[in-house]
């Protein structure tokens, strides 16, 4: 199931954020870099400040557990998808939730978003996609 999440749920986006960012980028960032852009994106408070400035979250979620989640907000010019992990302890399901996710998207206004990521070339997206 895909839901919105609040103020009080925002630890399960950390977590999640926390295990794939110390995963994924140590091999291309410094551990330094890392802790930086980890503290200033995903600590809580700063979730909270994003969730206070018009993001929204949305989490991925299943019996097992939370699977993956989002952002989104909407700008002038769009809306913009800032976030979008998948757990790596769920790597198998990791099409699945994304298959998930963009479907839910596209009942939504963002497909459009998705749309203009791909085409002008979010290559943390293009590559996620093209793996799964």
């Amino acid at each position: 199931m895909i839901r919105e999440i609040g103020v009080n749920e925002l630890d399960k986006v950390h977590n999640i954020a926390l295990d794939v960012w110390e995963k994924t980028y140590s091999s291309i960032i410094s551990k330094e870099q890392i802790e930086f852009m980890f503290d200033k994106m995903y600590t809580l408070e700063s979730l909270a400040e994003q969730m206070k400035s018009g993001h929204i979250f949305l989490i991925h979620e299943t019996d097992e557990g939370i699977n993956g989640f989002c952002s989104y907000c909407i700008e002038q010019n769009g809306v913009k998808i800032p976030k979008l992990y998948v757990s790596l302890t769920k790597q198998k399901k990791a099409i699945k939730t994304a298959k998930q996710l963009v479907a839910s998207w596209s009942r939504t206004a963002l497909a459009a978003a998705i749309a203009y990521y791909l085409a002008t070339g979010d290559v943390t997206l293009k590559a996620y996609l093209a793996r799964h």
